[in-house]
């Protein structure tokens, strides 16, 4: 900025000299560039630097990094460091002195997103001391980073949804815990129980049962397919929510986790007393791009010759124990017919599916256009999700009633 200014007054006073046939402005504007010239020559910068942070960080959480830096040259300069983060990464601009032959620890701090990392190292600038030159250099260094979720922030929201449910005296819609899955009504059934939604949906009386009685240990099957891990913040992040409130919840059952893909079963954790352990095996990189709300269609076979669908289905059948419940989150986008052959094919085990909405999650704009097409793909996730009903329990969730929701569970 100065460099450009010194350039324009120069040109200025040659002007001058030229219009008003004087000699001075253009011995001043001489002298400028001379001056410039005389800087540029002498700014020659030579730094040493490396640059560190945290293997495990968490999420909306600070964490430092520290810059180790040597200066070469024997004259002063002025470092300013700009990380070259991921989306969604916030961090600190540090600028600073650095005096000749000068050997320097400078900390900082950065606040990462959910996921699992390839961060490359920072730009530093080097001005001179008179701020007219800058030259750029880049930390040639590579780290691998995993950002878990912080389980303080879950506790937090895990917090504030229990303080809703003291201060009704009850859980959101006066539905008890520990929440199984629905069935046809049947007389004698509280009338309490029903679910309004699924009848709704069904076209019949639709109540809910609980697991209060199941003694097998609880699974939570996560979807971490390409569609799930779209979008900041993605669906993974509300899935991430939705498992630590059902943790919470589950009290002294033991609780365990899968980690699938469109590829098939990619992490098992066995089912252990340890449940914050789970939210930290969740270790899942982001996917840049915008969801393509496409929809499979479904399909309710009853011939006893139904097509056996291989893959995936076989690897979730093998890894789920028997005698357990299993929790499935996924956003029913991809491999739903290999997910239904599976939970058909499960033994002394019962399955329950939480969606989160594409729908809910769409980055489209709210454009007359845009508006059409998400009403016309809402009612085609409305019929995909009352056929699934017909199947296995599923509930439909989204951003903003995602507590409202579980609370209704839990």
């Amino acid at each position: 900025m100065i460099t450009r200014l010194i350039l324009v007054s120069s040109l200025i006073l040659m002007v001058q000299a030229y219009l008003l046939m004087n000699l001075f402005p253009a011995i001043i504007s001489f002298l400028l560039l001379i001056y410039l010239l005389y800087s540029s020559i002498e700014f020659n910068p030579k730094i040493l630097a490396s640059r560190k942070i945290p293997e495990k960080l968490y999420d909306g959480e600070k964490a430092k990094a520290i810059l180790e830096i040597r200066n070469l040259s024997k004259k002063d300069c002025i470092v300013k460091v700009r990380e070259k983060l991921p989306e969604g990464f916030k961090a600190e601009n540090a600028e600073f002195l650095l005096k000749g032959l000068e050997e320097k620890k400078v900390e900082y701090w950065i606040i990462p997103s959910r996921g699992v990392y390839r961060i490359k190292g920072p730009e530093i600038c080097v001005e001179d001391i008179r701020g007219l030159f800058c030259r750029r250099f880049s930390v040639d260094s590579v780290h691998e980073v995993e950002v878990l979720p912080s389980i303080e922030r879950l506790r937090e929201e895990a917090r504030t949804n229990a303080q809703i449910t003291i201060r009704s005296g009850k859980s959101l819609y006066g539905i008890p815990a520990e929440f199984e899955g629905l069935r046809k009504f049947q007389e004698g059934d509280d009338f309490r129980r029903i679910d309004w939604k699924a009848t709704a949906r069904l076209g019949e009386l639709i109540v809910r049962e609980f697991i209060r009685e199941w003694e097998g240990d609880v699974y939570i099957a996560l979807d971490t397919s390409r569609e799930m891990r779209k979008g900041k913040p993605s669906k993974i992040d509300y899935a991430i929510t939705i498992i630590y409130q059902i943790l919470t919840a589950l009290k002294e059952k033991r609780a365990g986790l899968i980690l699938y893909d469109e590829f098939g079963v990619r992490k098992i954790l066995k089912a252990t007393e340890e449940k914050e352990r789970i939210i930290r095996e969740i270790k899942v990189p982001r996917v840049h791009g915008i969801q393509s709300l496409r929809f499979p269609k479904i399909r309710i076979e009853k011939s006893i010759f139904r097509r056996i669908r291989l893959g995936l289905s076989l690897s979730l059948i093998s890894a789920i124990p028997s005698k357990s419940f299993v929790i499935f989150i996924t956003d029913l986008s991809t491999n739903v017919g290999e997910l239904i052959t599976a939970i058909q094919k499960l033994r002394d085990a019962k399955a329950l599916i939480i969606s989160p909405n594409p729908i809910l999650f769409s980055e489209l704009k709210p454009e007359r256009e845009e508006i059409l097409k998400l009403y016309r793909k809402y009612v085609e996730r409305e019929e995909m999700i009352r056929k699934m009903n017909r199947i296995v329990p599923t509930i439909d969730v989204g951003p903003r009633d995602l507590l409202s929701e579980m609370g209704a569970l839990l």
